[in-house]
């Protein structure tokens, strides 16, 4: 049994080399394994980086886009602002000139007012005044007023060769 027991030793052998060998190329295998699985998690690793960083250079892309937006809005704002300023300066500066127009023309109407009414009252008092002359006239005058607003020609007086066209005076009193 020797040869038995040698050949099943050989076996034995060989099963457990061959066993051996099964599992250093398994743990070979696996290694290899953990080594592809270790690039492609290196891989992707990698690649989550790279894809992080696009995400954040595209993040601060659309940061300085949209700070450069907001800047140009408030400069926009800023020249709107500055754009309604002037208009209401300008608006002010017109109502004052109104102002002061409309307040030299109501000086001037009552100026001219004032100097009408002053003419008016200038003519209206020498109205009273020739009126009063004309009734002191004729409560002094008295007949002589009426004569004299009779004749012909006032200035001259009455005619001496005619006495009979004045009045008064009858055909047959020479």
């Amino acid at each position: 049994m020797g040869v038995t027991a040698a050949i099943a030793s050989v076996a034995a052998a060989g099963a457990t080399v061959y066993s051996a060998s099964k599992q250093a190329s398994a743990a070979k295998k696996a290694q290899n394994q953990a080594k592809q699985a270790a690039a492609q998690a290196k891989e992707e690793a990698a690649a989550a980086q790279a894809q992080a960083q696009r995400e954040f250079e595209q993040a601060q892309a659309a940061q300085a886009q949209q700070k450069a937006y907001y800047d140009e809005q408030l400069t926009l704002q800023q020249n709107a602002i500055a754009l309604q300023r002037q208009q209401a300066e300008a608006a002010q500066s017109a109502l004052e000139q109104q102002a002061k127009q409309y307040q030299e023309q109501k000086t001037e109407l009552e100026r001219r007012a004032k100097e009408e009414a002053d003419k008016l009252e200038a003519e209206r008092r020498d109205m009273a005044e020739r009126e009063m002359s004309r009734i002191k006239a004729r409560r002094r005058s008295g007949k002589r007023a009426l004569l004299s607003e009779a004749r012909l020609n006032p200035e001259l007086g009455v005619d001496g060769s005619q006495p009979a066209g004045t009045l008064g005076t009858f055909p047959g009193m020479n």
